[in-house]
């Protein structure tokens, strides 16, 4: 009987989430649209039909490819994703945390291409506002990204912090299911079948069919669980727990805003960076659009005629010099409509676009015309209040999205990597390291932040000076060793990123696991978007033996409950 109720729950708990998500899929299907800017079908065809423009500028879409691109940067053109400073004097634990710091290298930017997999969870997040990325060990560390119309969050949680319950949808081939439930997959009555009967797949493909699973992810008793449940509610595991806790890390770019008197909302999800353009990206469309029909008329104007005119429409259509009428007053042309209005208002809602997003034409690298402050003084200005919108996406997306998916890396290579790296590690000791995404130094220009570093390096050298005339040589070491590191930064900005180890007396032949190659997407040298984003800069992570369980729900080593950086799954799970 337990069981029975147990199932029962597990299946409410599907409809329920899935309730939630019914809530904002007309909303996603909006924004959607907006990204690509995609005319209603029926619109479309009536443009078309009466030889009207129906050009869709992709204003929104520009402005999350730039954010985008500066949010990649950002994480992706450095030598290391994420650094690991030990937290102890013990010098078997530095060692281990040494080694563990070259597996994590191994594994970011030679093993697993982060950047491919992480732009379209950074895409997710500008434009639906709630990016979901799995982490878990099944024969090596994976990285996925899962999509928004995949995965369906408790309606009830306040928070990604406070859910207690998630379905993933998956599509999973018969194949990966036989071989992960054996017999407890009846796979023949999934295969070949009619959708009539309640089954997915129609075509007997083999193991290569796919069928529609639904893994139902608990918080119970202090540990995540998880069901899996069949097309026809058939069971093949049930409530399961994953002892490397729940595997999904859930984002946002900024808060959902919700009304005191609105009681369908699901608040776990994130507020979009695209929503607030998507009126004003319709109403340009609708005005470009008419401000080329207009032009239109221009060069191909319309008359009107009387019957007894004698105007002959196939002498205007030739191009003739000279056109006979029998009465020229009975000839008028239609008035062309006026442009000069239209320019204002295209000029306006630019403008207002720009006040919205906060991404300004010089952050997308185009000249505004427009703007009357032309000076390099006011051009940098502008440039600086578009960056710290972009940098407060970064800060957002570090600590709701990179961190916490760093941080479940490090453990799960901890735990089961057994690389040449990790090779003799005393797994049952207690690791305690600073975590410190390496981020980039911000969404600049390379002549902008030249200028920085080379700011910095006057202060450093004068301080330096007065250290030595003071006579504090370990003050002046400190300042020497900052000006190495400033000066290793303007190596990358230069493009000359290839002399840093020269600079720090190390070796042409080093070990390939310190290289720059692999994962690394392009060595461009200076970072991108956001001035100095800490990773958890301040907190200690603790690893557990490997005998251990890696903390679950709001207990977790993180400090946050729920979903984001909780530790992962199983291997198959």
């Amino acid at each position: 009987m337990a069981k029975i109720n147990k199932k029962t729950r597990i299946l409410t708990l599907i409809d329920e989430a899935k309730k939630g998500y019914d809530l904002y899929r007309k909303d996603f299907t909006l924004l959607e649209s907006a990204y690509l800017n995609i005319l209603a079908p029926e619109l479309l065809e009536d443009l078309k039909s009466r030889r009207k423009s129906h050009i869709t500028p992709q204003i929104i879409r520009a402005k999350v490819r730039k954010v985008a691109i500066s949010v990649m940067k950002t994480y992706f053109e450095n030598d290391e994703f994420a650094k690991l400073t030990p937290d102890s004097i013990n010098p078997n634990e530095i060692n281990d945390i040494r080694r563990l710091q070259k597996a994590l290298d191994v594994w970011t930017t030679k093993r697993i291409n982060l950047y491919t997999r992480f732009k379209p969870i950074v895409n997710d997040a500008l434009v639906y506002g709630t990016p979901v990325v799995k982490v878990y060990w099944n024969d090596g560390l994976r990285v996925s990204r899962v999509k928004i119309r995949d995965f369906y969050l408790d309606p009830n949680a306040t928070s990604v912090y406070d859910i207690q319950y998630c379905v993933h949808r998956v599509f999973t081939t018969v194949g990966r299911l036989r071989k992960q439930f054996g017999r407890k997959f009846k796979w023949r009555d999934y295969v070949g079948q009619t959708d009539a009967a309640g089954k997915v797949s129609i075509i007997d493909i083999g193991d290569a069919s796919r069928v529609e699973v639904m893994d139902v992810y608990r918080f119970e008793g202090g540990k995540w669980l998880v069901s899996t449940v069949l097309p026809d509610q058939t069971f093949i595991r049930i409530d399961e727990e994953l002892k490397d806790g729940l595997p999904f890390i859930v984002g946002n770019v900024e808060p959902q805003f919700v009304r005191i008197d609105d009681p369908n909302v699901v608040e776990a999800y994130g507020a979009s960076f695209i929503e607030p353009m998507i009126a004003l990206q319709e109403e340009y469309t609708i005005t470009r659009n008419q401000q080329v029909d207009a032009i239109d008329k221009l060069f191909n104007p319309q008359y009107l005629a009387t019957k007894t005119s004698g105007l002959n429409e196939r002498d205007l259509m030739s191009g003739r010099k000279k056109v006979t009428v029998s009465q020229l007053t009975e000839v008028q042309q239609i008035p062309i409509p006026r442009i000069d209005p239209s320019m204002f208002q295209v000029d306006r809602l630019d403008s207002e676009m720009q006040e919205v997003s906060g991404i300004t034409k010089y952050n997308q690298g185009l000249n505004d015309s427009k703007n009357l402050n032309q000076t390099a003084t006011g051009v940098s200005i502008l440039t600086e209040e578009g960056n710290a919108v972009i940098s407060d996406i970064i800060r957002a997306l570090n600590e709701s999205l990179f961190e916490p998916a760093i941080r479940r890396m490090v453990r799960l290579i901890y735990k089961y990597d057994t690389s040449p790296n990790m090779i003799g590690i005393d797994r049952s000791r207690n690791l305690r390291f600073f975590v410190t995404i390496n981020a980039g130094v911000g969404a600049v220009n390379n002549e902008i932040l030249l200028n920085n570093i080379s700011a910095a390096e006057g202060t450093a050298m004068q301080n330096a000076k007065l250290h030595a005339e003071l006579q504090d040589f370990e003050g002046t070491k400190r300042y020497l060793d900052v000006l190495d590191e400033l000066f290793a930064e303007k190596l990358k900005a230069l493009k000359l990123k290839s002399l840093i180890p020269t600079l720090k007396g190390e070796l042409n032949g080093r070990e390939p696991d310190q290289d720059d190659g692999g994962g690394n997407p392009a060595d461009t040298g200076a970072t991108g978007a956001a001035g100095g984003v800490p990773g958890a800069a301040g907190m200690v992570e603790q690893l557990p033996g490997a005998g251990g369980n890696f903390g679950n729900g709001a207990a977790s080593p993180d400090g946050n409950g729920g979903v984001a950086g909780l530790p992962g799954v199983p291997p198959g799970a």
